[in-house]
């Protein structure tokens, strides 16, 4: 994939935290109304086409009892595979 194609980071996050959503067992009307928020902004974080704000995924872990930093560790993973990959077709 090459670097412009390089997924959003907020599409990344929203990935996970969907992910972990989803595992919790949760609609995203469910998360939405728990967390005062709409089931289409939750869908927007998700699909990372809205940016998160830091008190939001504050709110949203702390809920489904996930712990940030391994979130933020796998993005970190993915982006620089994807950097890597990106190199690799530059050279």
């Amino acid at each position: 994939m090459a670097i412009t194609k390089r997924k959003n980071v907020y599409a990344l996050l929203g990935h996970h935290l969907r992910k972990a959503r989803m595992q919790k067992g949760l609609s995203g009307n469910e998360l939405a109304d728990i967390i005062n928020l709409s089931q289409q902004q939750i869908s927007r974080y998700e699909r990372g086409i809205n940016k998160l704000s830091l008190d939001k995924l504050i709110e949203i872990v702390v809920f489904l009892d996930i712990d940030v930093g391994d979130i933020v560790k796998v993005i970190l993973t993915e982006v620089e595979h994807e950097k890597r990959i990106a190199y690799s077709v530059i050279k």
